[in-house]
């Protein structure tokens, strides 16, 4: 299926949020309900209530529509939120336990089989997709079980060919192992196979038609039930996304971020990975500095050069001092390199805390609201363990308006996250992005992959 999932279906969205178009709730309805029950069916391993579930999944979509963030990969919003969805409803049928057991003795019995079958996966296989990256994840969702080119899955996530096959292979390692925890053993063609062969479970027809009369009609069903009380335990745990946890993100600007024409009002966007080219720091929106707590007094860092790598690759740095950090480091070159770290990408930026023993704890990224630049600034950042597998320590990432906290997480070695929100703000005012050593205190392997952008009022247009 070449389906353009970054556009057509943000332009399907954006028309049912701003209009409550049923023409396209509809084609949304077509494109994914086969997706949906696909994931409810393995969850509740129950076709009727796999109905129900879907159903309820629709109705989230119809309320929660609004706050998803720009960018969202839909199948895999789908995925979260009908997994969530069918778990909750398993355990109010309580029938979950019983079957998983069955199921488990089953599984032991095959172990050594590495001609995996569909029926041994499928009780497992979504509790295993889980565990991965939301991006690794995404890779697998849209190649496997949408059954997308390598090319379509790329243009949908903004990878290369060759970043998408990367991660997929990165992802099935992943998953053979979370696999072989629950004795399912299988060479990569194997799971490879079951997957693209057996995932795809066609919904009912009935089920489609439920669904969109749930628009326009009021009644009592356990699909509205579920969908309610699903929706709400979405919003206590933040399960959906940290960029939803966060706060609700208006349509407007969902469609504004995914490049979808509107009339709302001009705006600019500042990116981190432009900054670097500056020739001293501060100079403009972004500067570089440190601190020894968040919200904290802002030092600037005063050494800056570029080094030309391998290949003639140049990567731009803010440092504390020479060789020393806190680092901020930008590959401005157009190739990756390949670093004893873990491959630095073009444009990509790496983002270190000071070192162990010094008050330097804390490294910061600052943008400070420009001259002109009265009015809502928004922004979208994400963070990613630097480290190659093996080497990675942990790491905490904060993110501080005014010297006032309003984020923080801490992330362990396999897990980045991240955080979108609006903020009305003055000239002068400033959003820092903050890294610390992680809970055990260590700066050693605890550097993140940063992305940011602010996108604010551009009174020149």
């Amino acid at each position: 299926m070449d389906m353009r999932e970054s556009h057509d279906d943000w332009v399907l969205l954006r028309q049912f949020v701003e209009t409550g178009s049923e023409t396209a709730f509809e084609a949304l309805v077509r494109e994914y309900v086969d997706h949906v029950f696909a994931i409810a069916v393995r969850q509740t391993k129950d076709p009727h209530l796999a109905q129900d579930v879907t159903q309820a999944v629709f109705l989230v979509l119809v309320r929660k529509a609004h706050t998803i963030p720009a960018g969202t990969v839909l199948s895999g919003w789908f995925f979260s939120t009908t997994r969530h969805v069918a778990l909750t409803a398993v355990r109010r049928e309580q029938r979950r336990s019983n079957r998983e057991a069955s199921a488990m003795k089953e599984f032991v019995s095959n172990a050594h089989d590495t001609q995996i079958t569909w029926e041994q996966l499928r009780p497992h296989i979504d509790e295993a997709l889980a565990t991965l990256k939301r991006m690794d994840r995404d890779v697998v969702l849209l190649r496997f079980f949408r059954q997308q080119t390598i090319r379509a899955t790329g243009e949908a996530l903004g990878l290369s060919d060759d970043a998408v096959q990367k991660r997929t292979a990165r992802a099935i390692d992943k998953l053979r192992d979370v696999l072989q925890r629950h004795g399912i053993t299988s060479t990569t063609a194997a799971l490879l196979t079951a997957m693209s062969s057996f995932s795809a479970e066609a919904a009912p027809a009935s089920v489609s038609k439920a669904i969109v009369s749930s628009l326009t009609n009021n009644d009592s069903t356990v699909a509205s039930s579920l969908a309610d009380y699903a929706a709400k335990s979405m919003e206590a745990t933040s399960m959906v996304s940290p960029a939803i946890a966060a706060g609700v993100v208006l349509a407007a600007s969902l469609i504004a971020v995914a490049g979808i024409a509107t009339r709302a009002a001009p705006t600019r966007v500042f990116e981190l990975s432009e900054a670097f080219s500056e020739p001293r720091n501060p100079n403009g929106p972004w500067s570089f500095g440190w601190s020894t707590n968040v919200g904290g007094d802002f030092k600037p860092l005063r050494f800056r050069q570029t080094v030309v790598v391998t290949g003639g690759l140049p990567i731009q740095s803010w440092q504390f001092g020479s060789g020393k950090n806190p680092a901020i480091y930008h590959n401005a070159g157009t190739t990756t390199w390949n670093h004893k770290d873990g491959p630095f990408a073009p444009g990509e930026v790496w983002f270190h805390a000071g070192n162990n023993w010094r008050p330097e704890n804390f490294g910061v990224i600052r943008f400070t609201v420009p001259p002109d630049g009265d009015g809502t600034q928004k922004l979208h950042v994400t963070v990613q363990p630097q480290y190659r597998p093996g080497l990675a320590g942990d790491s905490d990432f904060h993110v501080a308006v005014n010297g006032v906290e309003v984020f923080g997480e801490f992330l362990p070695a396999d897990r980045g996250t991240g955080y979108t929100n609006s903020f009305k703000m003055r000239v002068g005012d400033t959003i820092d992005l903050v890294v610390g050593r992680g809970a055990d205190g260590d700066e050693y392997a605890s550097g993140l992959r940063v992305s940011a952008s602010i996108q604010g009022p551009d009174p020149g247009r």
